[in-house]
């Protein structure tokens, strides 16, 4: 903000030269070259120059006059100075008032003593020799004419009177049309994101209030976030801003399957036969919409930074399908024309096997026309004493884990779930003669998710408390304090927890429904929860979902089996890398690493970690070397060599004692494909990984957390 002063140079415009200065910079000009020199944005044109103010746009011209007389004073924007009036007072009201809001209105400066008859704001200031000098300044603003008496008071007055409403058209505003323009503007951009934000934000709500079945809530919410997404994406057809590209479509896509989900969750207040077999064709019709819209990686790449959740689930879309296999086989699953009893393996990953752990219980659960009938834990020695003849185990376990016979707390030697477990029933069905319809495959890691998100479960009549820190070295601790064979101590206790889990989830699990869903689909990435059917409708479907715990085609990777018959997975942790090169010929080459780290602080037999570990690849591959070097020493052996349709695999046996490393390598010479997938072992707590791919086009290598299979397209 800058002033021109525009007159000739005397004691009223030095005035304001000096008033004027003291907000902005000002100088004074006579001539009109000066003045346009200056090139100011404020003009103070004094009489008789402000005739000649050149007008340009932008600049802000105001017109002073200095004159004896009141007579013909005109409404026209001009400040009047009349009379012999305090230079200094007068030249503060014209910056007061030039520069305040009504700075466009025309006024008289006059001296206190005068009377002025005229329709202008009048402000009265002292004379220059008034003989009067503590008379002190009275404004008086009027719209109309009106007397003005001498007042002689210590402190001005100021009188506004209302003003009346007028017909006429005010001044057109540039500068505030501007404002109002860019206000508008801005508003009409930043709406389309808004109405996202808040679609976001009330379908997030949604979720939260979903695993409430009585909440009134969950639909005005859903609605509310697909009008939002409705909203932005009518306001973006209009907008050059393309940025969110089909986002807004996608939230009210999204939106509308979850109040289609929402529906069906609230439709079934219990999982009878019936209410399945009648949202059937909803679940399908659900899992097929989600399936489409999870393949929108574009949009779900977008709210991933907003949402953890949606994507999550999204990715796991076929577990949908399943729930829909589900319900359509639930008059064959649930029992509806004969009873039907599931197996579940309460597998032991602190003694890690290659299924996830050892099998040291389980639990047989009867179902009857929709209704659990009975369920069991047993001691797994209470089923492989009954067992009569001879079953020939593998080799590896005669040599390494010293059995001359196999049961069914080592039928878990092969890393594919379906094959382990068809053997587990036969041996259930040879020993205990119970015939089984599925079995399920859980591991420690299982209840630890429980336990974080239910919080501390007591255990009644132990007098224990289970946190997610202390819960396996207390039920260790229960279930051999006192033990003998054939004492039932170890299965009722795990009985004890396995109800008072139950009770917990009745309890407080619908309070932490989607966390807890979050939980379980991690565990089932891990494979730490595993499926088997004998329903091929629902057997396909866990396979299509990767929750059959199968060795696919194209697997590469180790599993371990500890023979050491202890639980010295506790003190064990991981760290590999993989390597993966396409060669000239198309075939492969495979370089895998595998750190191993004992960290229990003594040495024994309970802390000495006997592995046997295989590593296998897809069928048609060549072992070309297998290394392990244990505390610096690079070990003698010889890998053994299995014959197996699905793919190739060798082995070999190894010991860790507390405080020693171990790095394992192995090279594989891999048959063409186009891509491979990292098996990820049940049990096994995620570890580091680092992936390098030469395909002779652009090498990629990155770092991750192995927590699952990793695919590598080639």
């Amino acid at each position: 903000m800058t002033f021109s002063v525009y007159g000739p140079q005397n004691e009223f415009t030095n005035a304001l030269v000096t008033e004027f200065g003291k907000l902005a910079k000002t100088a004074l000009a006579t001539t009109i070259e000066e003045l346009q020199t200056q090139n100011a944005a404020n003009i103070i044109a004094v009489t008789p120059f402000h005739d000649n103010v050149p007008m340009s746009f932008g600049k802000k011209v105001l017109r002073v006059v200095r004159t004896d007389t009141h007579d013909k004073l005109q409404n026209n924007g001009t400040y009047y100075v009349v009379g012999r009036v305090n230079i200094r007072e007068a030249a503060q009201i014209v910056v007061k008032r030039f520069v305040g809001f009504e700075s466009s209105k025309s006024c008289v400066i006059c001296p206190s003593s005068m009377v002025i008859d005229t329709p202008l704001a009048v402000f009265t200031v002292p004379l220059e020799l008034s003989s009067e000098p503590s008379l002190k300044k009275v404004i008086t603003v009027s719209s109309k004419p009106k007397e003005l008496k001498e007042i002689k008071k210590q402190k001005f007055a100021v009188r506004v009177p209302r003003k009346k409403l007028s017909l006429s058209l005010p001044r057109y505003n540039v500068r505030r049309s501007l404002i109002f323009l860019l206000i508008f503007i801005i508003w009409f951009f930043s709406l389309p994101y808004v109405l996202l934000i808040v679609s976001g934000a009330c379908s997030y709500t949604a979720i939260k209030t979903l695993p409430n079945r009585n909440s009134v809530m969950t639909s005005p919410l859903l609605r509310c976030g697909q009008v939002s997404a409705l909203g932005a994406n009518t306001l973006l057809n209009f907008s050059p801003l393309k940025s969110s590209g089909n986002l807004p479509q996608f939230m009210y896509d999204a939106s509308q399957l979850a109040l289609e989900a929402s529906s069906i969750y609230k439709g079934l207040p219990t999982l009878t036969i019936d209410a399945l077999t009648a949202v059937t064709p909803d679940l399908y019709k659900l899992s097929r919409d989600i399936a489409i819209l999870s393949s929108r990686t574009d949009e779900i790449a977008q709210i991933s930074s907003l949402s953890r959740e949606l994507p999550f689930f999204l990715h796991h879309s076929s577990l949908f399908q399943v729930l829909a296999a589900a319900a359509s086989q639930s008059p064959d699953l649930l029992g509806k024309q004969e009873p039907k009893t599931y197996l579940v393996l309460l597998q032991n990953n602190m003694e890690l096997r290659p299924t996830g752990g050892f099998i040291g219980s389980f639990l047989l659960v009867d179902v009857d026309n929709g209704e659990v009938t009975a369920q069991k834990i047993y001691d797994v020695y209470d089923a492989d004493g009954q067992l009569t003849g001879f079953v020939k185990p593998p080799e590896a376990i005669v040599n390494y884990l010293g059995e001359a016979s196999w049961h069914l707390r080592d039928s878990n030697w092969d890393p594919d779930f379906e094959i382990s477990a068809k053997r587990a029933v036969w041996f259930l069905d040879k020993s205990l003669n119970r015939k089984v319809d599925g079995v399920i495959g859980v591991d420690l890691e299982v209840l630890r998710t429980l336990i974080q998100q239910l919080g501390s479960i007591e255990v009644p009549d132990y007098g224990g408390t289970l946190t997610a820190d202390n819960f396996y070295s207390t039920i260790q601790s229960e279930v051999h304090k006192e033990f003998f064979p054939g004492s039932r101590k170890k299965s009722n206790y795990l009985t004890a927890v396995f109800n008072a889990v139950l009770s917990k989830l009745n309890k407080e699990g619908s309070r932490n429904t989607i966390s807890l869903l979050t939980g379980i689909i991690k565990n089932l990435d891990s494979r730490d929860i595993q499926f088997y059917s004998t329903n091929d409708v629902l057997q396909s479907e866990f396979n299509k979902a990767g929750i059959a715990g199968a060795v696919s085609v194209n697997s590469l990777g180790f599993v371990e089996a500890n023979v050491g018959v202890n639980k010295a997975n506790q003190y064990i942790e991981r760290a590999g890398s993989w390597k993966l090169e396409k060669e000239g010929s198309g075939t492969i080459a495979v370089t895998g690493k595998l750190e191993f780290t004992n960290t229990a602080q003594s040495a024994s037999d309970e802390t000495r970690y006997r592995v046997y570990l295989r590593t296998f690849a897809p069928k048609g591959s060549v072992l070309e070397s297998l290394r392990i070097n244990v505390g610096g020493v690079m070990q003698a052996i010889v890998p053994e060599k299995e014959t197996l349709p699905q793919r190739e695999q060798e082995g070999a046996f190894f010991e860790l004692k507390a405080g020693e490393k171990a790095l394992v390598t192995v090279s594989w010479s891999c048959p063409p494909a186009t891509d491979i997938s990292l098996w990820k072992q049940g049990g096994v707590l995620p570890y580091p990984i680092s992936v390098s791919v030469l395909t002779g086009g652009p090498s990629r290598q990155y770092n991750t957390t192995f927590g699952q299979d990793e695919h590598i397209e080639l």
